[in-house]
């Protein structure tokens, strides 16, 4: 995950491309390439000074993924529960506010070229 340079959030508006709105997903588990596994090993020998073992590494890459996967989803639920409050202001701070303003606005706009792209398959079809 990147952080932006202007609010030093992550912007999840894309997220929003993959998820069918209002439906609950269950999201494959995700699992960690060797390529990465041995980038992550490197980098905590270089960083750390520590040798893991491949079974440590995947296991860390493994904990590692399911983490920012939670942080996502809980940003995306934020983004939704402001959404449907019309934008009522959250308990973190004025700069997360701002945050989800800026996310919601992504939203809404993916939200309604999906109502416009179903309306003119309904057409066609």
């Amino acid at each position: 995950m990147c952080r932006t340079r202007r609010t030093g959030y992550v912007s999840f508006g894309i997220c929003w491309l993959l998820y069918p709105i209002r439906k609950v997903l269950r999201i494959k588990t995700m699992i960690p390439s060797k390529k990465q596994i041995d980038e992550l090993k490197e980098l905590v020998k270089r960083d750390f000074g520590v040798e893991w073992t491949d079974q440590e590494a995947s296991d860390e890459a493994f904990n590692l993924l399911n983490f920012y996967d939670a942080l996502g989803r809980f940003a995306m639920e934020d983004v939704q529960k402001y959404i449907d409050t019309g934008g009522e202001p959250s308990f973190a701070g004025p700069d997360y506010d701002k945050w989800l303003a800026e996310q919601a606005e992504i939203v809404k706009k993916i939200q309604a070229d999906r109502k416009e792209i179903s309306k003119t398959k309904k057409r066609k079809g």
